[in-house]
């Protein structure tokens, strides 16, 4: 199984058509978009189902923040946290996969007012104490990450709330496979950050055979962030 998240940078404007190929090149079983923009996506959706995506879930945009889309080929259930802020919020879906005996959350962190930022990642901690002893996942654009390792966070996102939901039993499973080694994953001002994770819990971790970054579609501007893909056995 085989999970492809990937920040599409506003809806994908004119970028769509090379957006849906590079999802395509990638042959993943689930895609989770962030970023999404439901009121332009239909020729996307269109091509992702031509290619076998069959299922589908997405957020609602809430004003002017953006929405998730997850396109699967097999049956996925979504399933509210009973947090509101992150329920109502759009940048927050939960999904059940239950061919293959895992669930997990796709995550848009918003980073302003930076006080809702904070009670967003603090519910996500909450999530994950209670997801800790399940088969689970979080995946998506964090907007943080820990630094020096992650790039120049100190004064970036929430980095105390991203290393609690390590605590509450959650592995950054990039970092688990490549140690030390730095990627980013978008840059801002010619400083460069790896924003997009997957943390994975205690059950699931063994079952986790693969996690990398594609930097190419990054590179060639078909976004702003890279591809995040991850593959569970």
């Amino acid at each position: 199984m085989k999970l492809l998240i990937w920040n599409i940078q506003q809806g994908g404007g004119p970028r769509r058509e090379r957006i849906a190929a590079s999802i395509i090149r990638h042959n993943p079983d689930i895609a989770a978009l962030i970023e999404f923009v439901p009121s332009t996506a239909n020729p996307l959706l269109s091509r992702l189902r031509e290619a076998g995506f069959g299922h589908q879930s997405c957020t609602k945009r809430r004003g002017f923040d953006y929405a998730i889309c997850v396109l699967s080929k097999y049956p996925v259930i979504s399933r509210p946290s009973g947090l509101p802020l992150l329920d109502e919020s759009g940048l927050w879906l939960e999904l059940a996969v239950p061919t293959h005996d895992f669930s997990f959350g796709v995550v848009h962190a918003p980073t302003s007012p930076r006080t809702r930022m904070k009670a967003f990642l603090s519910d996500l901690v909450s999530v994950a104490k209670s997801k800790a002893d399940h088969p689970f996942l979080f995946v998506g654009d964090f907007n943080t990450g820990i630094g020096p390792a992650d790039g120049p966070l100190n004064n970036f996102g929430d980095v105390d709330r991203f290393t609690a939901l390590q605590t509450a039993g959650f592995t950054d499973i990039w970092r688990h496979l490549h140690s030390d080694r730095f990627e980013q994953t978008w840059c801002r001002n010619g400083k460069e950050y790896r924003i997009d994770h997957a943390l994975v819990s205690e059950s699931l971790l063994p079952r986790v055979t693969g996690c990398r970054y594609s930097h190419e579609e990054r590179i060639d501007g078909i976004s702003d962030h890279s591809v995040l893909l991850v593959e569970i056995d």
